[in-house]
């Protein structure tokens, strides 16, 4: 019965929906499991958040209020929910996981006497919880209604009708999912030391002559930003500062790895590199909140990337309630493109030319090849469901095959190393064969493609380029392919630990060197000046400026839109302007008028550089507070920049809100002019 929903219309009483609840909070909609009320449930994981519903009774006197959700293995088992009628006020805990007291949906939350032009106030809250919070809607009953309520029933959908023994049932829930067990390499790998990765990246360039480093400012803003993915607050720089100089930046390493941020930040990185080539179905919007809350905890947790992707690789079920299926599922279960795709993403190969042709660029890159790493997901098929990602669902097909156009015969599953199963396979066991074969500790493929981009995320060129293309037979791509190697090794070693490359990396003086300052030759291991992506420019105006992630009114069906696309938050528009493929060469990142645009006048940043006593924000309390020119100064370059103003730039800053006669207009031009600088959404 998942997905049908309750006609608001057909309901007794009073009922609020949830889309008309004020949220704080990004709540995702959803109608994946359960019956739920008018257009869907909404779905939060985590603290901070909350849902007001606030509704009105026809009249006067008694009502039963009473609170609608979807229960589920998933959910949080003790929901703070909060009723307020003038001054009384009840809380309580509801266990979600376990069905509401009606059955279907709705939960009774008692009885309460609310007086003549009073309304009831219903918050769901999400402090304290850790799983999943679902909010749907509100009903007042009278006690008349409340009786024919429960003598009557909800007007739902009847069930199917019941099946024959020997037919299979479309709603039997998947099997579970495949137990993930790292074996051991044959081929032994050892760990790398800082000294040890230094050394072999100083050999392998022949680097004589010492290399300038930058200072600990830009030290910590680059590996703020490159750990955790926005820039350090004020208070993070002067706790940098007065930190022993000995050991702080091993510790801000620490520090940062061990942070929330760490996860969410690298599970932005690879929903991008994943999604930024999925085709979305029609009438469909793909939601990537559930994978990359999912993909945050998974890295946060420590878990090593080999079992991460053979979880992507063998998830079945619907993307709501199995966020590891989005990769599947969001590639419609299409062999084609998941053969490709795997292949690019997670080995740094690009296999898809091979779909037509033999590839010329790739030696012994047949188009047989293809089609055979294709025939893993011959079995596999995805159910669409439209305006809702949530509910795709991955699914298998109980027979079936894969051919080459115009072949005659079926193709066994086989990677590209000859690995492989039988034709007439089922489709778990073939997903399950390749991803053991692709994550395999003995497949330094696997290990140097992820070694390959993490290092080109960090120093702003792969050892192997491009970074998923690795298998082209051009020589000059290639640059120091021992150090690749040896790495490679040194993450399987450690068992695929992302941390542990991380930490390893950043501990180097090659990651602490001054691109500004590198020849030709050494720039090839000195980290290059990056542009940021949309999620880097948004976090770094929330602790730049407080900038809300402000929600617009969401859009009306109309005759010649009937299906309006979901409103876009700010951080929606920060991430559409600036976001970018994370394959492409750093010298292929487009500069557009949209980001521009968005920095010099977008409505929500514009408010937050606003300096008038009654604005309430930042700039405004830090005006009024302090006299001090060069204080306020060196206070916006620390927020925006990370670091101090320069002798000239506190020179040309005074010289200028001395010349302006309304003292609030000077400093809103300041900082509009940080903001907008090309500093602020660089990485350096």
């Amino acid at each position: 019965r998942a997905g049908e929903v309750i006609d608001l219309s057909k309901l007794t009483g009073v009922v609020v929906d949830d889309v008309d609840a004020k949220t704080v909070g990004e709540w995702r909609p959803s109608t994946s499991s359960g019956v739920a009320v008018g257009q869907g449930y909404r779905v939060f994981k985590g603290e901070g958040a909350s849902m007001t519903f606030t509704i009105k009774p026809a009249a006067p006197g008694k009502h039963h209020v009473r609170v609608s959700y979807t229960h589920g293995g998933n959910r949080e088992k003790a929901t703070p929910v909060t009723v307020t009628v003038g001054d009384q006020t009840k809380s309580y805990k509801i266990d979600q996981t376990k069905p509401a007291s009606d059955g279907v949906c709705f939960h009774d939350r008692g009885v309460f006497d609310v007086a003549a032009d009073q309304a009831v106030t219903v918050q769901f809250s999400t402090d304290g919880t850790t799983d999943y919070v679902i909010t749907d809607a509100v009903q007042l009953l009278t006690p008349a209604q409340m009786k024919a309520v429960l003598a009557d029933g909800l007007p739902v959908p009847k069930p199917p009708a019941p099946q024959g023994k020997d037919e299979k049932k479309k709603d039997d829930p998947p099997p579970p999912p495949p137990t993930f067990k790292r074996a051991a390499p044959k081929q032994p790998a050892n760990q790398l030391s800082a000294e040890q990765l230094e050394a072999q990246v100083t050999s392998a360039l022949e680097i004589k002559e010492p290399l300038t480093v930058i200072d600990d400012e830009a030290f910590l803003r680059r590996v703020t930003f490159d750990l955790i993915g926005r820039q350090p607050t004020r208070e993070e720089l002067h706790a940098y500062r007065d930190a022993p100089s000995g050991t702080r930046r091993a510790d801000v390493i620490e520090r940062l790895l061990a942070s929330e941020d760490f996860g969410r930040h690298w599970a932005d990185y690879w929903r991008d590199v994943i999604g930024y080539r999925q085709m979305e179905p029609e009438l469909t919007f793909h939601d990537y909140g559930p994978f990359k809350n999912w993909l945050a905890d998974k890295f946060n947790a420590g878990v090593g990337w080999d079992e991460v992707v053979f979880n992507l690789l063998t998830a079945r079920g619907k993307v709501g309630d199995a966020p590891a299926a989005t990769y599947i599922g969001f590639h419609q279960g299409n062999s084609h493109r998941l053969a490709g795709e795997t292949m690019r993403v997670f080995m740094g190969v690009r296999i898809a030319c091979a779909e037509c042709h033999d590839d010329p660029f790739v030696e012994g890159l047949t188009q047989e090849r293809f089609h055979k790493v294709a025939a893993f997901f011959a079995r596999t098929d995805a159910k669409i469901a439209q305006l809702n990602s949530d509910g795709i669902e991955v699914i298998h097909k109980d027979k079936g095959e894969h051919r080459m156009p115009r072949g005659r015969g079926d193709l066994a599953p086989t990677t590209l190393d000859g690995q492989g199963v039988e034709v007439g396979t089922d489709d778990r066991t073939r997903r399950i064969a390749l991803a053991e074969a692709l994550v395999s500790g003995d497949n330094r493929l696997f290990a140097r493609a992820y070694v390959n981009r993490l290092w080109a995320r960090l120093i702003g060129r792969g050892f192997i380029e491009p970074i998923d293309d690795m298998g082209r037979n051009v020589d000059h791509s290639k640059v120091m392919p021992g150090v690749l190697d040896a790495l490679a090794d040194h993450f399987v070693a450690t068992k695929f630990d992302t941390k542990a490359l991380l930490s390893l990396i950043t501990s180097t003086d090659v990651y602490r060197r001054d691109r500004t300052r590198a020849t030709d030759h050494t720039a090839l291991a000195s980290p290059a000046i990056k542009k940021m992506n949309g999620d880097e420019v948004f976090k770094s105006l929330v602790v730049a400026t407080g900038l809300p992630n402000v929600t617009p009114p969401r859009e009306q069906k109309t005759g010649a839109v009937r299906f309006p696309p979901p409103p876009q938050r700010t951080r929606a528009l920060a991430v559409e302007a600036f976001s970018y493929d994370p394959s492409v060469a750093d010298a292929d990142i487009p500069r557009t008028m949209k980001q521009a645009m968005f920095l010099m006048n977008n409505q929500q940043v514009q408010a937050q550089i606003d300096a008038s006593p009654d604005s309430d924000t930042m700039l405004s309390k830090l005006v009024a507070s302090k006299t001090d020119d060069d204080t306020i100064t060196e206070h916006l370059y620390e927020i925006t920049l990370a670091r101090r103003p320069t002798p000239r730039e506190r020179e040309i800053v005074r010289d200028y809100v001395k010349g302006i006669d309304n003292r609030g207009d000077a400093w809103e031009d300041v900082l509009w002019s940080l903001l907008n600088s090309t500093e602020f959404t660089t990485r350096k």
